[in-house]
């Protein structure tokens, strides 16, 4: 074995019988029984969510990617949305969730990645990832998609030494059940013409200009919560050189937009892609489409 961690009438009611325990079991939700540890303290993890997403945008390493979600408390499906910053991964990092999300190819469960959704140490810093791998054996002590669900159980302890105070060290036993839903449906595919004048390119454009002039404002307004939020944290952390780098990242995003090659629209989230496999994310708050990085 090899493991390598990165880290009525009579027939009515008949018939009731039968089929309402299958309609119970269509519609029941998820659950989780188990708990992550962080560096002594025990976290119940009671809640469960899958969601698969099928890379139509061809930006994800895999061909597909499954999200495999177990939290403390129950969240909604949709915080599993996206391609990379997933909003689980900033609830986590504000502290209103906790628990662990595993994402593999549903095709080859042997290898996965863990985040630890656990708040870091330090403001501004990334949620800690585990990268499992296993040859010889399975990486799950169990794991099994059928019928629209998965069922698995999952042991993982981390056995690093480590003398930092602040380190973090995360042990996992957990037995869960959950349906599994899918990425929202493609309802636009914009390329060429059509992708450099969607109202996602002009938003981008009005985006470099403000980031270009450091005028914050204008930027906010541009910008969704999620990315409001994201950016509060960012100039917290870069102090006064904040609006020099905001200028910069303005310059840099004028020369993207030039690159602009397709628009993924899923209902209220879209994904504008360029040459050489970059990306930047939209969503529909209040009737408008925002920036959502």
């Amino acid at each position: 074995m090899k493991r390598i961690t990165v880290f009525f009438p009579v027939i009515f009611l008949c018939m009731m019988f039968f089929i309402l325990p299958l309609v119970a079991f269509a519609l029941d939700p998820g659950f989780a029984k188990g708990s992550l540890t962080v560096n002594g303290e025990v976290v119940q993890l009671s809640n469960g969510y899958a969601l698969l997403h099928d890379n139509a945008e061809k930006v994800l390493d895999d061909p597909k990617e499954l999200r495999i979600l177990l939290t403390d408390r129950e969240v909604k499906e949709s915080t599993l949305r996206g391609l990379v910053f997933l909003e689980i991964e900033q609830m986590a990092k504000e502290g209103n969730v906790r628990g662990i999300l595993l994402k593999l190819n549903p095709d080859n469960p042997n290898k996965f990645i863990i985040t630890y959704l656990y708040p870091p140490t330090r403001p501004g810093a990334f949620l800690i990832t585990k990268t499992i791998s296993t040859t010889g054996t399975d990486a799950f002590k169990k794991f099994k998609i059928a019928n629209g669900r998965i069922t698995g159980e999952l042991e993982d302890q981390d056995t690093r030494i480590d003398t930092d105070p602040d380190s973090l060290k995360f042990d996992i036993a957990v037995k869960f059940n959950v349906p599994m839903f899918n990425e929202p449906a493609i309802t636009a595919d914009l390329k060429g013409k059509e992708a450099k004048n969607s109202p996602h390119a002009v938003l981008l454009r009005k985006k470099a200009d403000a980031m270009t002039k450091g005028d914050m404002k204008a930027l906010q307004k541009l910008s969704s919560v999620k990315a409001n939020k994201m950016s509060e944290a960012f100039l917290s952390q870069a102090g006064p050189e904040a609006v020099v780098y905001m200028k910069q990242g303005g310059a840099e995003m004028k020369k993207l937009v030039k690159k602009i090659s397709r628009v993924v629209v899923r209902g209220d989230h879209a994904v504008m892609l360029f040459d050489g496999k970059q990306w930047a994310n939209f969503v529909k708050e209040d009737g408008e489409w925002k920036s959502d990085d």
